[in-house]
């Protein structure tokens, strides 16, 4: 690999060469693949997301987590009139 391209040297018996990859942003990669406007891609947050099925559970557990951790609200007990401090969340 050399600026952006793949450059294979004495390999005439080569057909064909499969790459994968691991990308941090996966908008940016369907982007590459469909970058017209009027080509037949579907839209991006019509495609399922791609992850490995070991990590479903986790990502529903911190999921849960988040939306556990957003709904809790600081109890008044002195009851006395003033705003209760805010909870921080985890950081």
């Amino acid at each position: 690999m050399h600026n952006n391209h793949l450059y294979l040297i004495n390999t005439k018996a080569l057909t064909k060469v499969i790459l994968n990859g691991l990308y941090n942003d996966p908008e940016e990669i369907h982007n590459y693949n469909c970058p017209g406007t009027g080509s037949n891609c579907p839209e991006f947050m019509q495609e399922e997301f791609p992850i490995d099925s070991d990590l479903v559970d986790s990502m529903y557990k911190v999921a849960l987590d988040l939306l556990l951790l957003a709904n809790k609200q600081p109890i008044d007990t002195e009851n006395n009139f003033k705003d209760v401090e805010t909870v921080q969340g985890i950081q």
